[in-house]
């Protein structure tokens, strides 16, 4: 299960939170019919419920899976964060109230191989601008790779101590737009690519959680950015320009 990621947006209620929340809710109830059949629930959260910009990580360090986003409200600047917190402690509530088993996945920008062509998902068109030498890099610093977050998904079904955790799944450091281009340059040499203004990488994350008890190696974000932009190409969705 997960809820709507876009880019931009008009009416923050009506198309992020209330798809996101009566999303959950009607998917959720219908599970709550079923639970003899139903062994657990996976629900695609962000790592959005719990990055609270303004007043930063509950420990003063890191964020991890006790945080929650208390920062961001039904507005434009934090819409998006807004409507994955809600969704998620809705989930939680209904979980309790109806007693069926949850887990919750936590992922940052989802990036890594494309399998099609279709070049209309949020991150695909981010990673096809850079490519493409239209754009110096992504919105945000916060990566994982898609193959993780597929992991993730499948061992928290599987594993008995995942019930009732959430997981944050990510980078542990910020992937800022020169470490993507400084990645493409190295690999793509031939290729011509938007310069980024040089950033440092910057721990943001404790992921050990996800890798202690779902057993996952969290990939290198130069394979997730190589993989991404590779088979952008192969396919035809990014058409970069040569140098």
């Amino acid at each position: 299960m997960a809820s709507p990621f876009l880019a931009e947006w008009n009416d923050t209620q009506k198309e992020l939170v209330e798809p996101a929340l009566e999303g959950t809710t009607t998917v959720l109830e219908s599970v709550a019919k079923s639970k003899d059949t139903i062994r657990r629930v996976v629900l695609t959260s962000s790592v959005a419920a719990a990055l609270k910009m303004k007043s930063g990580p509950s420990n003063g360090k890191l964020y991890t899976e006790e945080d929650w986003n208390t920062d961001s409200e039904a507005d434009k600047e934090g819409g998006y964060a807004y409507s994955k917190t809600v969704a998620e402690k809705k989930a939680w509530q209904l979980s309790k109230k109806e007693g069926f088993e949850l887990a919750t996945i936590m992922p940052s920008l989802v990036l890594g191989p494309v399998t099609g062509a279709r070049p209309d998902g949020t991150s695909i068109n981010a990673m096809k601008g850079i490519v493409e030498g239209e754009s110096a890099g992504l919105h945000i610093p916060f990566v994982v790779d898609v193959r993780n977050i597929a992991q993730a998904h499948i061992q928290a079904a599987v594993t008995p101590k995942a019930k009732g955790q959430r997981y944050l799944i990510s980078q542990a450091d910020t992937v800022p737009n020169s470490a993507v281009i400084a990645v493409l340059k190295e690999r793509f040499p031939g290729l011509k690519f938007k310069d980024a203004e040089q950033e440092e990488r910057k721990p943001v994350f404790d992921n050990s959680k996800v890798q202690e008890q779902l057993g996952i190696s969290i990939i290198p974000y130069q394979d997730t950015i190589i993989d991404m932009a590779t088979t952008l190409i192969q396919n035809g969705t990014a058409k970069p320009q040569k140098k």
